[in-house]
């Protein structure tokens, strides 16, 4: 009797430049709009605390939770051949993003040797999983996917390269 083979790994997406002059200029703008939202009763002279109030926190709510949804993780897994990437935001939501079965792999090798032009004379789509930190462990592969090919960058662990060898070593490269 075979036993089915599991494999997974979560890597956090680190913030990239315009994300953080995102979260700056949400927050800059949320102050802002609170503080016009509490000054607008001392203009026209009404208390109307009861609504603007209520209205500041929506806002700082609303703030908080575009901030927080800026924040992703990559969630591998490979069960038997079949690998499936999830996109999970803000530890709350999760959508399937790529499912692929390890077997389909033309070419599995280490990122080190791709270049941008690799992939953008051929016509393919590029999907890119990984963390955005340079731990020189990223490796990418080749698939065919809706009839397209399908160029995926993520940062597998030793037990999925050897997971990966097992199910197509003809695809594996090594650099």
């Amino acid at each position: 009797m075979q036993q089915d083979l599991f494999v997974e790994k979560i890597v956090k997406r680190k913030r990239s430049g315009s994300e953080l002059i995102l979260s700056v200029t949400i927050v800059l703008a949320a102050i802002l709009t609170i503080l016009i939202c509490l000054y607008v009763p001392v203009l026209i002279q009404q208390n109307v605390y009861f609504i603007a109030l209520p209205v500041a926190v929506l806002i700082g709510y609303i703030a908080v939770r575009l901030i927080s949804g800026l924040n992703r993780e990559y969630e591998y897994s490979i069960t038997n051949d079949d690998l499936i990437v999830d996109k999970i935001i803000a530890q709350r939501k999760r959508s399937n993003v790529f499912r692929g079965s390890c077997r389909d792999f033309t070419i599995f090798a280490p990122a080190s040797g791709l270049t941008p032009d690799s992939f953008k004379q051929k016509n393919m789509r590029y999907l890119d999983f990984r963390s955005g930190e340079d731990h020189g462990c990223d490796w990418y592969f080749i698939t065919k996917n809706d009839k397209s090919m399908v160029l995926v960058l993520f940062e597998p662990d030793e037990r999925f390269i050897s997971v990966i060898r097992r199910f197509n070593p003809r695809a594996f490269r090594q650099v």
